[in-house]
């Protein structure tokens, strides 16, 4: 038998040591990737559900409607994420 790559990893997003499923990762660029997650995070006394992760392992909100080099708002800190 062969050695199958695995399809059914989960991606979480660790933040403030606290987890989070990621649903999906919307779309990636070499700086950063937007992901959406399966439950809303309180950030600055709004939901949200779609946040970038940069390279340098930093969480920000993002301007959906912002041009590219303008998408990431405010950065709240360091996070990752992590397949399970």
């Amino acid at each position: 038998m062969s050695a199958q790559p695995r399809t059914d990893q989960v991606k979480l997003l660790v933040f403030e040591r606290q987890i989070y499923a990621i649903e999906q990762i919307v779309f990636e660029v070499d700086e950063f990737c937007v992901v959406e997650l399966g439950q809303t995070l309180q950030l600055s006394g709004r939901e949200e559900r779609y946040l970038a992760v940069t390279k340098h392992a930093q969480l920000f909100t993002i301007d959906a409607l912002a041009a590219p080099n303008k998408l990431l708002i405010h950065c709240h800190g360091s996070a990752r994420i992590i397949s399970s």
